[in-house]
């Protein structure tokens, strides 16, 4: 099939979304589909040929990438307004999205599937009540139990609604050269991601004050929180910052830490402030499956649809610095790690690739009939 993926991501940026959407088109052409991304142009020096190293994934994804409009006013309307005439030209069998305006420009133009990663209310709860009745839409795709269920309560539906998390690509770790980290053979606890308000890094903090006799290393950020969290452990001796790691780089560094940690808490937040805690379903979760590495990670209700406790992740109460630390405590004992790191890639590789969740949605869709009930 001939696909336009229509995404509000900046190609290419550090963002988590930008990252979906390269991964999402990137297993769409491995199982062999025409796909033309849409988005808007990053503000680097990177340029397209570039992009796929940027973010370690296919090469055969094409872009067209928007210039984005100077203010924030109109912004989105006038992308949405100059990607029109771009994929009516592609002539695509499929419309696939998650930037709402843009779909809303595009939908007339043929069979579409809407992905959306958060409930929308306000205006942007209107404008998706208008994309849901449009007569081209086929399905939509949800990342979580729980946001389904809020689709569910704000609309009628007349589509299939698809539950589909996020995913991974699977590494063959037994080719990476994990990445040098500075120590004397002590437990290194890591953290790759963001460092947001609500991602947790804090009560890392307070944690690793707590046990001085391991080391914490925290990968991702940008620099002005970075240097808001240096500062708060600025007496202590067993923290290091890395800062940004291109995504292709992040492997290394997962495979040469022992712990990996995801210490969310009740409000999430990502880019632009939004709140993400009910309806989120991180990447980095999968990323670290698929390590093999045993991983602590807050209890919360959207990571407990995809992992269990005790079996594949260790799942403490986010707000229990005192449960975090005699979580650290117990991976001390190196079977109940492997036995941990083991059954959490079993499992992402057996459920949660991003192949087979392209896999799955595409297969729902035919460009006779659409998407399967």
């Amino acid at each position: 099939m001939k696909i336009a993926y229509i995404s509000g991501s900046y190609l290419p940026s550090r963002q988590a979304n930008s990252i979906h959407v390269m991964r999402m088109t990137s297993a769409m052409a491995e199982l062999g589909h025409e796909v033309v991304l849409y988005g808007y142009a990053g503000g680097n020096e990177i340029s397209v040929d570039e992009i796929p190293a940027f973010y370690g994934v296919d090469s055969r994804v094409s872009f067209q990438r928007i210039p984005p409009r100077r203010s924030r006013i109109g912004r989105e309307l006038q992308y949405a307004y100059q990607i029109r005439p771009l994929v009516a030209s592609q002539k695509p069998d499929l419309i696939y999205g998650r930037h709402l305006l843009g779909l809303l420009s595009c939908v007339g133009l043929g069979p579409t599937i809407y992905e959306t990663h958060a409930a929308r209310s306000g205006v942007n709860g209107y404008l998706e009540a208008w994309l849901l009745r449009h007569k081209n839409l086929r399905a939509i795709v949800a990342i979580t139990h729980a946001l389904a269920k809020d689709v569910q309560a704000r609309h009628q539906l007349n589509v299939p609604l698809v539950i589909e998390p996020d995913a991974v690509t699977p590494v063959d770790y037994e080719r990476i050269t994990p990445a040098r980290l500075v120590g004397n053979g002590r437990l290194k606890i890591g953290y790759c991601g963001h460092l947001y308000p609500g991602r947790g890094v804090e009560l890392l903090i307070e944690v690793a004050r707590q046990r001085s006799e391991l080391d914490f290393h925290f990968v991702g950020g940008e620099p002005v929180d970075i240097d808001r969290l240096r500062a708060s452990a600025a007496d202590m001796t067993n923290t290091t910052f890395h800062g940004f790691v291109p995504p292709q780089d992040v492997s290394r560094y997962l495979a040469a830490f022992d712990v990996l940690v995801a210490p969310y808490q009740r409000r999430v937040q990502v880019h632009g402030g939004a709140d993400t805690s009910r309806w989120m379903s991180p990447m980095k979760l999968f990323e670290y499956m698929d390590a093999a590495k045993p991983i602590v990670i807050s209890d919360l209700p959207a990571i407990a649809e995809v992992v269990s406790n005790e079996q594949h992740a260790l799942l403490i109460n986010p707000d229990d610095t005192t449960a975090w630390c005699e979580a650290l405590d117990r991976l001390l004992d190196p079977t109940l790690r492997h036995q941990l790191g083991e059954n959490a890639r079993r499992l992402v590789r057996q459920q949660y690739t991003w192949s087979l969740r392209a896999e799955r949605i595409l297969n729902r869709f035919t460009a006779g009939g659409g998407a399967s009930p």
